[in-house]
């Protein structure tokens, strides 16, 4: 804005502001975006970036959007420009679609707004986002007030709006005349303004579906703004409505009929750059600063090379412009500077590590069950990106989806596909097959669907982050990939009984449904459920006409009644929880699982360690059942021979446990604790995230090997903490003498201290002045007090009776 009468306000957090103008200058609201004055870049850097020449404004947004004083650096567009200038000359609703980081916001506001305050000089602007307010209709009264009420103060200028918006609200609900209508609105703003026209900019529309839920006050909002447009026969109003929105919102527009009719043929679609735009985009901005910005050879190429022609490619190379920027050396954007931040694919891994850690705990969750699913394991290949329907994911990751893929995000990309279906009313189809873009459903054999894919396969790559949970998860992904293929073929074959899962991998399907539930889309569990009831219905059948032998019959049902009996045993076994009722007909159950735990070990350790756990949580739970009968309704008896054979399951689970994180775990904290400053510290106490408590080190190592599934996963109930004493004794005893002695060699702390080395310390089970690698308050403290301190008297109770010795050892611990 050039008049030397603007007012400017920089916005940092998400509140409304308005920046108004008098005169002919016009008028700008600004919601949830970030606004920079022409003259100084003073957007916050962070501490590890590298700025030179500070008297140099940064000629790109970053994920910044483009404002209207930005137009001088806005380029790439001018085709679209201008054709949204002529249409605001007929007509007074124009809706502007595209896909997610197409740029629609920046081209309607650095590109529209000071086109026409340019060549026609006669109009007013304002702006509104749906989410701007928590009632779309205060949204929209804080963005017109201001044009017919310009002499108030920020306080009376709230205070009107929210008169107008409850106006507005009543008057869509109830068509009283006497209530104000956004037509007498605009009335009230010509009459203040009589020589200008009113552009009211509705931006990231799509808000109005994605922030209120109640459909009744989405219909009444669109009711409202429909009602102030003239009709096709009158003359074009004064007042211009432009809206943008996500194309993949249009079902949820089209949804309402009203609204439906005035999409009709109406909107303006903004597709992607080509590679000439593109080339603007990268170099013209250095150019308007007024100096000799260059550009080394053949960097610019390099860029129009990677960014190449994907949705949502202008944010992405926006961003590391942004960073490229930062990095120039003297007046020159280097090959050296582009390597160093990861070019466009790089940036945007360190852009997504940040925004993940924004999220709240429970969105976390989500988002990694989200990613997880967005990416294709390899199989000698490198691990690719993965479409996803809204389908596959619920609704509620699906809403994630969408926060994910907004402008402040924009970690994944959504859009609509067309999808081969054999069922085009539920859509049960897997949409993985004949996916294609914008391509309109053949007759009777597609539909579109929703979908989303991670932004970038630089992502998957390079965020750190992303890396570790598939790691994690490979194994399951790679499974999931082979259940998604017997689905397609049984689907294909129309239901094929012989198509559905049988034998291993049908256990193993309901194994990994039971574990991992949220990461199955419902036609993968119908396919499962619909195996098990085969499975049933082969068991019986088998059972009864295998032969006609009465005798072999009965012995064939016998095996397979003992076969399936066993079979619910153990599941029920892998499935006890800390509080759980045991049963002693259920030791045979227990020392099959024992069978399983010892050949797993061989090749799948955190199978063969569940099994082991919950072999070893069975027979504490029995043994405690045994040893504590004072409720005659609850009384069990036992033979010598199965009390014998009980305590040998208990003490081989306890044993396969130990030897196995001791091969698999402990070489680690044994490393860590020998190596300079891996130690690591506690970093909270509150969350049950717990990858979260501790920074990496033999302090978390250690955490993690008594707590986690890998490892003994004491912790049962997730809490991050020890809450009964059914968890405490878990942890085998060589196993806390080991790490005691571990932590001994290395650094003089283990689990508590001898209180006679210091007579004036009793909490001996919390600190220990020895131990100066783990400290509170300039105090050394025990590895009892970091790694159990949620409950501590549980694991002093398990210590207590493992009578772990320390280097000077006292009896009455």
């Amino acid at each position: 804005m050039s008049d030397s009468n603007d007012i400017h306000q920089d916005i940092r957090d998400p509140k409304n502001a308005a920046i108004a103008a008098t005169g002919n200058a016009v008028v700008y609201n600004y919601y949830y975006y970030y606004y920079r004055s022409n003259n100084v870049d003073d957007r916050p850097v962070d501490d590890d970036e590298t700025v030179t020449n500070e008297n140099l404004s940064c000629p790109y947004r970053g994920l910044y959007n483009f404002a209207p004083d930005d137009d001088k650096f806005f380029f790439g567009r001018d085709v679209f420009i201008e054709k949204l200038f002529q249409e605001t000359q007929t007509r007074s609703f124009i809706p502007v679609l595209g896909p997610s980081g197409s740029g629609k916001s920046s081209v309607v506001l650095a590109g529209l707004v000071p086109k026409l305050f340019k060549e026609q000089g006669n109009w007013k602007f304002t702006h509104f986002r749906p989410s701007s307010a928590n009632d779309p209709f205060y949204a929209l009264a804080e963005a017109l007030v201001p044009l017919y009420m310009s002499e108030l103060d920020s306080t009376d200028e709230m205070t009107q709006a929210s008169k107008l918006a409850e106006s507005l609200k009543a008057k869509s609900l109830s068509g009283n005349e006497e209530e104000l209508s956004l037509a007498k609105v605009y009335s009230k703003i010509q009459r203040k303004h009589p020589n200008h026209k009113i552009l009211l900019i509705a931006d990231q529309f799509e808000e109005l579906y994605t922030e209120y839920s109640d459909p009744e006050l989405r219909r009444r909002f669109l009711d409202c703004l429909l009602a102030s447009l003239p009709s096709s026969s009158q003359a074009s109003s004064s007042i211009v409505l432009v809206a943008t929105m996500r194309a993949d919102f249009l079902d949820n527009a089209l949804s309402y009929r009203p609204f439906a009719d005035v999409l009709q043929n109406a909107d303006v679609k903004l597709g992607p750059m080509n590679r000439e735009e593109l080339e603007e985009v990268i170099v013209k901005p250095t150019k308007t600063l007024g100096e000799d910005i260059t550009f080394q050879a053949g960097l610019v190429e390099r860029i129009l090379n990677d960014v190449e022609d994907e949705a949502g490619n202008l944010p992405l190379l926006e961003f590391a412009l942004e960073k490229l920027w930062e990095k120039r050396e003297g007046k020159q954007l280097t090959h050296k500077a582009y390597k160093e931040i990861g070019g466009v694919k790089g940036a945007l891994s360190k852009h997504a590590s940040k925004k993940y850690n924004e999220l709240t705990p429970t969105e976390q969750k989500l988002a990694k069950q989200i990613f997880i699913q967005l990416v294709q394991p390899g199989k000698g290949t490198k691990d690719t990106r993965r479409l996803a329907t809204k389908t596959d994911l619920g609704d509620a990751k699906w809403s994630l989806v969408n926060k994910l893929a907004n402008r402040d995000h924009r970690l994944v990309v959504t859009s609509r596909r067309a999808v081969a279906s054999q069922d085009t009313d539920n859509q049960k189809k897997s949409p993985r097959q004949n996916l294609a873009t914008d391509i309109p459903p053949d007759k009777g054999d597609k539909v579109e669907s929703d979908v989303v894919e991670v932004a970038h396969e630089a992502l998957i790559e390079n965020w750190e982050v992303l890396e570790e949970w598939i790691r994690e998860s490979r194994e399951f992904r790679i499974w999931q990939e082979r259940l998604q293929a017997s689905l397609d073929q049984w689907e294909e074959t129309k239901e094929d009984p012989g198509s559905l899962l049988k034998g291993k991998f049908l256990n193993k399907a309901e194994y990994y449904l039971k574990q991992r539930a949220y990461d199955f889309t419902e036609p993968q569990k119908d396919y499962i459920k619909k195996s098990q009831k085969a499975r049933q219905k082969s068991i019986i059948k088998t059972t009864v006409f295998a032969t006609a032998n009465v005798l072999l019959i009965l012995t064939i049902i016998g095996i397979a009644w003992d076969r399936y009996n066993l079979a619910s045993q153990k599941a029920g076994i892998r499935n006890l929880s800390g509080n759980g009722v045991v049963e002693p007909k259920d030791i045979r159950a227990a020392q099959s699982i024992l069978q399983d735990a010892e050949r797993a070990s061989k090749n799948n350790v955190r199978n063969a360690l569940a099994d082991y756990r919950q072999v070893s949580l069975y027979t504490n739970l029995l043994e405690k059942r045994l040893n504590n009968q004072d409720n005659q309704d609850d009384t069990i008896t036992l033979s010598q021979e199965e009390i014998k054979k009980l305590e040998n399951i208990s003490k081989q689970a306890k044993a396969g446990l130990y030897k196995l994180i001791e091969a698999e775990r402990l070489p680690e904290l044994e490393e860590q604790l020998k190596a300079d400053n891996r130690i690591g510290e506690r970093i909270s106490r509150t969350t049950s995230k717990r990858e979260e408590r501790f920074s990496p080190g033999a302090l978390q190592t250690t955490y993690k090997i008594l707590h986690d599934d890998f490892g003994v996963g004491a912790d049962l109930d997730g809490s991050g903490d020890l809450h009964s004493q059914t968890e405490a004794e878990l942890i085998p005893c060589p196993l806390l003498q080991k790490i005691e002695e571990l932590w001994r060699q290395e650094t003089d702390c283990g689990w508590y201290h001898d209180p006679h080395q210091d007579v004036w310390k009793r909490t001996f089970i919390y600190y220990d002045p020895n131990c100066k690698v783990l400290q509170e308050a300039k105090e050394g403290v025990t590895l009892t007090k970091h790694v159990f301190e949620g409950r501590i008297e549980y694991a002093r109770n398990r210590i207590k009776f493992c009578v772990i010795k320390p280097k000077q050892f006292n009896q009455d611990l």
